[in-house]
């Protein structure tokens, strides 16, 4: 069955109604107060005064027109008592109707006020004041309850709601904008780090073998490419993100990039962020040229080694397959691995394990950024933990621990 609809009832309508009503009521009050005054003088007359009494008569002789006269004989009333109070309480008797009729049509107009402002107006008002107290207070996670009474207050409550329910989700919008410039920022203040701990390293390497002579000519200027390509992808990526309102807005290009490049480059880096880690690489590709944003692969490359780097403990195994359309990076560790929550949860914004709060201090934003990448780039990111000997997806592992496998589309 359908919704049945309140009937709706102006407000001048219904003030109508309460008119007649009063008026009826007042009248037969004014009759009754009128005929019990005029028993209350008859009353009163007929116990404190007299007409029986000889000396209350007089006698008149008046003259006709004709000059005939003839005697009238009148009666004045007397109180039987001299008292004063009897004489004042005939006067108020008799003007007991005088008042009380007025005042008894006040007393109806008052209680046909209070009674109208009850029923048709005093839910409506409170709900309008409670509202627009919730909402001065910018209190707006409840909603505007709907009187009984569907007239032009019924109406304005109906308004409120959605003027509350407009402001809320305005709200809510500018605070999720301001998440995500928040998230964006942070998001690109982390990934500065990983570019800019290579271009340290590169030039500590430089700094420390150069003045010695110990770099030939042939390694320097490899060197030297190698900064020179990440200052060129750092100045990239950070054109790329300075154009973006928020993170889910990025556009990934598509570019050739040489098999051969592409991993020596990878090495580069893994090699830099590793340190002492022992790192077992290993690549594969059933093509020489690959179509992809090598910035963004690049980013996510970053963010995987130096996840890694952090929960390793002597060695780290990196593996780069182009098969069937899809690049896989898989970076696997001998840390101590996923826990249960963050195997559900690591891929999530700022989120950081109880352990990681402790000891590696970081935004949690790595592998959120990877996710959302990978994403953008037709592909996923996988999070699992992985024993020695297992395999995952063909990928063979001798080691124990974390394990993340980032795909593309390419």
């Amino acid at each position: 069955m359908g919704k049945v609809k309140k009937r709706k009832r102006s407000i001048k309508w219904s003030f109508g109604l309460y008119i007649p009503i009063c008026a009826i009521l007042a009248f037969l009050g004014a009759y009754g107060i009128g005929i019990g005054t005029n028993h209350m003088q008859d009353w009163y007359s007929q116990k404190y005064m007299d007409d029986a009494h000889p000396d209350n008569y007089a006698y008149e002789i008046l003259a006709d027109e004709e000059g005939r006269l003839y005697t009238s004989v009148y009666s004045e009333r007397r109180y039987q008592s001299n008292k004063l109070g009897v004489e004042i309480g005939y006067k108020i008797v008799s003007w007991a109707q005088a008042v009380l009729i007025p005042a008894w049509v006040l007393l109806c107009v008052g209680v046909a006020g209070r009674i109208f402002y009850r029923r048709e107006l005093a839910q409506a008002v409170n709900i309008l004041m409670d509202a627009s107290e919730r909402i001065s207070e910018n209190c707006l996670d409840f909603q505007v309850e709907q009187p009984v009474k569907q007239n032009e207050l019924g109406q304005l409550c109906q308004s409120f709601e959605d003027m509350r329910s407009a402001l809320y989700h305005n709200n809510q919008e500018m605070w999720r904008m301001l998440e995500e410039r928040k998230r964006l920022n942070a998001a690109f203040s982390h990934d500065m780090r990983t570019p800019i701990t290579v271009l340290k390293g590169y030039t500590d390497l430089l700094e420390k073998y150069v003045p010695d002579g110990k770099v030939s000519q042939e390694k320097l200027m490899e060197i030297l490419g190698m900064m020179d390509g990440q200052i060129s992808r750092l100045e990239a990526y950070t054109q790329k993100m300075s154009s973006l309102h928020k993170l889910e807005d990025l556009t990934p290009g598509c570019s050739a990039v040489a098999w051969s490049d592409f991993v020596n480059n990878c090495q580069g880096i893994s090699s830099m962020l590793a340190g002492a880690l022992q790192v077992c690489f290993s690549q594969d590709s059933d093509r020489e040229w690959v179509q992809m944003d090598t910035e963004l692969v690049l980013e996510v490359y970053e963010n995987l080694v130096s996840n890694a780097v952090r929960y390793a403990k002597r060695r780290l195994e990196i593996s780069l397959v182009v098969k069937e359309d899809k690049l896989r990076i898989t970076v696997s560790d001998d840390g101590r691995g996923f826990s249960e929550e963050a195997l559900r949860r690591a891929a999530n914004p700022f989120f950081r394990g109880e352990q990681e709060k402790k000891e590696t201090p970081h935004f949690g934003l790595g592998l959120y950024v990877c996710k959302v990448i990978c994403e953008k780039c037709g592909g996923e990111l996988v999070i699992e933990n992985v024993e020695s000997g297992k395999d995952a997806e063909g990928i063979g592992s001798n080691l124990s621990g974390g394990r993340v496998t980032a795909v593309f589309s390419v």
